[in-house]
C-alpha cells in the first residue's frame, strides 16, 4: 500500500502549491513548516492538511497522520488523495475494518485506479473479508492487466480459502507477467512441491547465480528451494551466497 500526494492532485497557487511541490521533491521538513504556517491562518484547508498528513505518515507519526487526514477528509470528502491516504494509515494502525470502509470510498472516487482497488483489497484481506478482498484484487487486475502484485494477492487470498490449485494458477500467471520475480517463487513454494524436472528449479538457480541479485531476493529464492523442493540439492547453491557473497538482507526485509 502506498501513500502520497499523486500527480493528479489539483493544482493550487501560492504557498499551497509550494508546499505540494516541496513534498513531491522530497523536502519534507520544509513542506511541513510551510503547511503548519498555512494552517495557522486556514486550519480547514483540505489540500494542505492532506500534504501534512502524508508527511507525518512518512515520519512514522501514524496517530498524528490519521488525525490530520481525518480533518482533511472532513473538510473535503471528495479529496481523493486524503481519503486514500487515510485508509492506508488506518491499515497501518491495524484498524482494518475502518481502513476497508475508507478505502472503499477511495475506490468509489477513483473507480478506474488499480492502486485504489488494490489498497482496498489489502484492507479487506486484513479485516478477514476474503471474498470481498478477492473481488477488489480482481478489479485491480482488470484495470491494470500487467499488475503481477494484484495477481499474487489473489493467490494469497485463494490459498487462505483452501483453494490451493487456484492459488498456484495465480502465481503462474504472475510469473508470466514478471518471470524473474523471487517473491512469487517464495509464495509458490508455500503451496506446491517442486520436483527435479521442474523448469522452476532451473530458473531459480539461474537467478541465484546472477551476481547482481539483491540479497532480499536471494533469501526468498533460498526459502523457495529449501521449502518447496523435494529431493533436490539446489539449496546448496544459495546458502553460500547468503553466508559470504551477497551481504546481509536489507533491514526490514522478510521471508
Amino acid at each position: 500500500m502506498t501513500i502520497g500526494i499523486r500527480p493528479q492532485a489539483p493544482v493550487v497557487e501560492g504557498d499551497r502549491q509550494r508546499a505540494y511541490r516541496l513534498f513531491r521533491e522530497g523536502q519534507a521538513q520544509k513542506a511541513r513548516r510551510l503547511c503548519e504556517k498555512i494552517l495557522r491562518k486556514s486550519r480547514n484547508d483540505s489540500i494542505v492538511l492532506g500534504v501534512l498528513g502524508a508527511i507525518q505518515f512518512q515520519s512514522k507519526e501514524f496517530e498524528k497522520s490519521a488525525a490530520t487526514l481525518e480533518k482533511a477528509v472532513a473538510a473535503d470528502p471528495n479529496n481523493l488523495d486524503a481519503v486514500n491516504n487515510l485508509g492506508v494509515v488506518l491499515n497501518q494502525l491495524e484498524r482494518y475494518a475502518d481502513a476497508a470502509d475508507v478505502l472503499g470510498r477511495a475506490a468509489e472516487l477513483g473507480p478506474n485506479s488499480a492502486e485504489h482497488h488494490h489498497n482496498l483489497g489489502v484492507a479487506l484481506k486484513n479485516a478477514g473479508r476474503a471474498w470481498a478482498a478477492l473481488e477488489a484484487f480482481r478489479r485491480a487486475e482488470e484495470i491494470d492487466p500487467r499488475s503481477a502484485e494484484a495477481v499474487n494477492q489473489q493467490g494469497l487470498v485463494l490459498r487462505a480459502l483452501g483453494r490451493s490449485d487456484e492459488a498456484v494458477e495465480c502465481y503462474r500467471r504472475s510469473l508470466r507477467l514478471r518471470p524473474h520475480q523471487a517473491e512469487t517463487y517464495r509464495l509458490l513454494a508455500n503451496v506446491k512441491t517442486f520436483v527435479e524436472r521442474d523448469d522452476d528449479i532451473r530458473t531459480m538457480e539461474r537467478l541465484l547465480a546472477d551476481p547482481s541479485a539483491r540479497s532480499g531476493d536471494v533469501m526468498r529464492l533460498c526459502f523457495a528451494l529449501g521449502k518447496g523442493v523435494r529431493g533436490h540439492r539446489g539449496l546448496r547453491r544459495g546458502i553460500p551466497l547468503l553466508r559470504a557473497g551477497k551481504q546481509s538482507a536489507p533491514r526490514g526485509s522478510s521471508l
